[in-house]
């Protein structure tokens, strides 16, 4: 089963990425959580200024991310073992990406505005709380037979989306630099991000058949995920090196311009490729048992017609 196999891919692509992700942190990335503190005294104007509540590193998220989604995979593998596709198939993979991407994407989100620099609690909150609202709405929509009911459920999973889009973008080109630093890979993320989340919808809105979608998602998933979490770590490395002329965990010899560059036009290639391929390809059509309809009153039920 082709579904299986693309599972395979994924654990071992995830695996080694996670792997090498681990050898790339920089502990000196670390950024700040903020909290708002208003303050107010009598006879004068409320002042708000912000507290640190603690630190993390979009890294270290990368390698969190990666982990989780590889043993997803492992856990796609376990589930569909000797399974042909069926329903409850579709219902098996759909379940478990549900679960997958209510925490994977929107970890990878958060480690993209880390990137950056520091943020705000309810922003990370907001991040996370509202990618959960999205795969929600994803999941009821696979179960909904009523078409206003899931039409106005797309609408609002993309208007969610589209705000967390906003949001990133505007991290991403509310930068002030040197003039030396380039900003061009920032933005670009922030862009290739948009562009990419938007794709899971548009799957899910345009293709109707459910082996197709489960298909289409793993090779989007590893995409998606691999381009953007070495985008993050090379824009951190190259960051080090533009404003420090510092060289961290001895990468001094790697371009990594190069590889953020080269890794995302090649996973690109080939995600337009592997998508292309199975739209088109041949399936063979499922056995369905017959359902006998009665024809006659409750008891006169000696004609059946079998469908």
């Amino acid at each position: 089963m082709l579904l299986y196999n693309l599972h395979i891919a994924a654990f071992l692509i995830h695996l080694v990425s996670f792997a090498l992700s681990l050898f790339a942190h920089i502990k000196d990335a670390d950024v700040d959580i903020l909290v708002a503190k208003h303050i107010y005294k009598t006879n004068e104007l409320g002042i708000t200024t912000t507290d640190t509540l603690t630190t993390l590193n979009a890294n270290s998220w990368v390698s969190i991310n990666e982990g989780l989604t590889c043993f997803s995979h492992a856990i796609a593998l376990y589930l569909l073992y000797g399974k042909e596709p069926s329903e409850e198939v579709n219902n098996l993979e759909h379940g478990r990406r549900t679960v997958e991407y209510s925490f994977t994407a929107g970890i990878l989100a958060v480690a993209l505005v880390l990137s950056v620099g520091s943020i705000f609690l309810q922003d990370l909150l907001f991040i996370l709380g509202i990618n959960v609202v999205i795969q929600g709405l994803g999941w009821l929509i696979h179960y909904e037979d009523d078409k206003r009911e899931i039409n106005f459920m797309y609408m609002g999973a993309f208007l969610l989306l589209a705000l967390e889009i906003v949001y990133v973008l505007l991290q991403t080109y509310n930068i002030a630099h040197p003039d030396d630093f380039d900003l061009g890979f920032y933005q670009a993320m922030g862009i290739i991000f948009g562009i990419l989340y938007i794709s899971f919808g548009l799957v899910k809105f345009f293709v109707k058949n459910r082996d197709i979608q489960d298909e289409m998602y793993v090779i989007m998933s590893v995409s998606t995920k691999v381009i953007l979490s070495w985008i993050i770590i090379a824009n951190t490395h190259q960051g080090f090196i533009d404003l420090f002329n510092m060289f961290p965990v001895g990468v001094h010899d790697l371009d990594w311009r190069a590889i953020e560059l080269y890794l995302t036009v090649i996973l690109l290639i080939v995600m337009v490729g592997g998508l292309f391929y199975i739209y088109n390809r041949e399936r063979k059509k499922r056995d369905y048992k017959p359902i006998s309809t009665y024809v006659g009153t409750v008891t006169n039920k000696n004609l059946r017609y079998d469908l």
